[in-house]
């Protein structure tokens, strides 16, 4: 192992451009790990735009870069000492090491990673903060429906890649903004975007123009400046505009150019919100420990009808889950239920499935297929089956939040083997109240799922949860990645 520790630390602000100035490159001892600590090697480097932003004094959604410490970034790499049980010498791990070539952690900002599963690199862009960004970016605030247009800028980039391809999962025509002729035409022929623009190249306005001639549904902003303007003049009736970044503006030394065309929110009754990625998944590559914890709320909207609140479980001072909560007030009013529960057999009438896997989550529930069972090839994804907890406990919304991430991968259906997966993320909506689910008792529920489509490593479920008596309790949303 080598003895000199190469680290990048910032010592001034930087004005206008990042200089070579700004940074002073220091070499010392590697670090030794003491009691619960491990030493991590650090492999890969992520540059994001946002390091721009984290050299600047002043308030913004997270504390700046100090002078004099080592500059800030997303690292992958390998564990080679450990005094910490959680980890062992030779474990590929991902977190904040910054720009340096070793890090001692104490085990609660990184996390086990797989490179037989997709390459290091892989969790720090599809799978780590950018994919993370570009998912609830989208799907939270952009909030997409089959047929949209959205367009998205810098779409070349580790947010805007994964913007495109999920929009295309969810059944929309894609428009990527990127800089230069080979970038347009990766994103298109690789990536499947439907077209691409090349700032660099023409006018973005007649562009948009002629490849959005219905307006722009929604606009995923990763650069800010003119072309948030030209998307702000094709902004479709009720568009929704996501303000991810705005790179164009980050080295300026004068004002920051705000847009011009913002009467066409007014007129076209759009919006535009900002989003940072903590404040849907804080924290999301730390592990969580067996022990106490905390949840600390915190209120970010509220309005007559609705309260948004971010939520974090937090152990040891530092947040490990994280998620946004909304609540609404119900009132009487007009009402209807288009969804309808399948036609399946009650649940004494279906066989009780006996998992013969070492997995234990399938062992915490009694599960009773009608149809689309595990193990066996079927001819779609679709699942109908009857589920209660075991033990058996009455059903409140914290059981059923569970229950609704209780189906085996839809991948395992049409291809009866097991092959790496994992939850990318879980949205729940609840359709009763707690009177109402305390009426469910401890009895059986009725699952649905179904994939939409199978992409590229990803695909999306949607799923219903029924009462016995034909009441919609829940309905889900599921992003997964799979390797096969």
């Amino acid at each position: 192992m080598a003895t000199t520790n190469r680290q990048f630390k910032l010592v001034a602000r930087p004005v206008g451009m990042v200089k070579r100035s700004d940074f002073e490159f220091t070499s010392g001892p590697v670090p030794v790990p003491g009691p619960g600590q491990v030493l991590v090697r650090v492999l890969y480097v992520s540059l994001d735009p946002a390091m721009r932003g984290w050299m600047n004094e002043g308030r913004s959604y997270i504390p700046p870069v100090a002078l004099g410490e080592v500059m800030r970034a997303g690292t992958a790499g390998r564990v080679v000492a450990s005094n910490n049980p959680s980890f062992a010498v030779g474990d590929y791990v991902a977190g904040w090491g910054g720009v340096q070539d070793y890090v001692v952690s104490d085990g609660k900002d990184i996390t086990k990673v797989d490179p037989r599963l997709a390459p290091l690199p892989v969790y720090l862009g599809t799978l780590g903060m950018p994919g993370m960004t570009a998912y609830f970016g989208l799907l939270e605030v952009g909030k997409p429906r089959e047929g949209d247009t959205v367009v998205v800028s810098g779409a070349a980039g580790a947010v805007g890649t994964v913007v495109g391809q999920v929009a295309k999962i969810k059944g929309c025509r894609v428009v990527g903004i990127a800089g230069g002729p080979d970038k347009c035409r990766w994103i298109v022929d690789e990536l499947g975007f439907d077209a691409a623009i090349d700032y660099k190249a023409g006018d973005v306005n007649k562009a948009l123009r002629e490849h959005c001639p219905k307006g722009i549904d929604v606009y995923f902003d990763n650069v800010g400046g003119d072309i948030l303007d030209a998307a702000l003049a094709r902004i479709a009736r009720n568009g929704r505009i996501v303000v991810c970044g705005a790179i164009s503006q980050y080295n300026n030394t004068t004002p920051v150019k705000g847009p011009s065309n913002y009467l066409s929110l007014l007129v076209n009754r759009a919006s535009m919100t900002g989003m940072v990625v903590m404040d849907y998944t804080a924290n999301f590559m730390a592990p969580i420990k067996a022990g106490a914890f905390e949840v600390e709320t915190r209120l970010v909207r509220s309005n007559r009808s609705t309260q948004h609140w971010s939520v974090q479980l937090v152990q040891d001072g530092e947040p490990v889950l994280g998620a946004m909560a909304v609540f609404a007030a119900r009132r009487e009013t007009w009402g209807l239920r288009e969804a309808a529960p399948p036609g399946a057999p009650p649940a004494e009438a279906c066989k009780r499935f006996e998992p013969r896997l070492e997995i234990q989550w399938p062992r915490m529930y009694e599960m009773r297929y009608a149809r689309g069972r595990f193990g066996v090839e079927n001819p779609d994804s679709e699942t109908h089956a009857w589920l209660r907890d075991v033990p058996e406990r009455n059903l409140d919304h914290a059981s059923l939040t569970a229950i609704c991430d209780a189906f085996f991968p839809r991948i395992f259906l049409h291809r009866p083997r097991m092959a790496p997966i994992a939850t990318v993320s879980l949205n729940v909506y609840f359709h009763v109240d707690a009177t109402e689910l305390a009426h469910e008792g401890s009895g059986h529920v009725l699952c649905v799922a179904k994939a939409q489509v199978f992409n590229k490593g990803y695909y999306d479920q949607e799923g219903q949860v029924w009462g016995r008596d034909g009441k919609l309790l829940a309905t889900t949303q599921q992003i997964a990645w799979y390797k096969e």
